[in-house]
């Protein structure tokens, strides 16, 4: 057995294993009612969800969280830029403070 075959093997079960714990739909009748609601924003998202084919379900169930840690970690970043630029901007007063307290001194 080359180790291709193998390999081939355990990504058909782990595929098949992930379509297996994915929920199946509900019955368009259900998704009809739910769609005729229309206030409540949580069935709102289950209708979007539940419209899309099985592919791109497959592939939100990556890009979803992916997208998420993504603007987490740009907000991260500018907050952290943010909060850099203030404490040079603090250390700059500062320091102006005492140079402007030395000469207030000399005189």
């Amino acid at each position: 057995m080359p180790p291709s075959f193998l390999v081939r093997k355990v990504f058909k079960g782990l595929f098949r294993l992930d379509r297996a714990l994915l929920p199946r739909p509900p019955p368009a009748s259900h998704l009809a009612r739910l769609a005729a609601r229309g206030s409540n924003p949580v069935d709102k998202i289950r209708v979007w969800w539940w419209n899309k084919t099985p592919m791109q379900r497959n592939s939100a169930v990556v890009d979803i969280p992916l997208t998420f840690g993504f603007v987490l970690l740009i907000g991260i970043e500018a907050k952290n830029a943010w909060t850099n630029f203030r404490d040079r901007d603090e250390k700059c007063d500062q320091r102006a403070h005492e140079d402007a307290m030395e000469i207030e001194m000399g005189k």
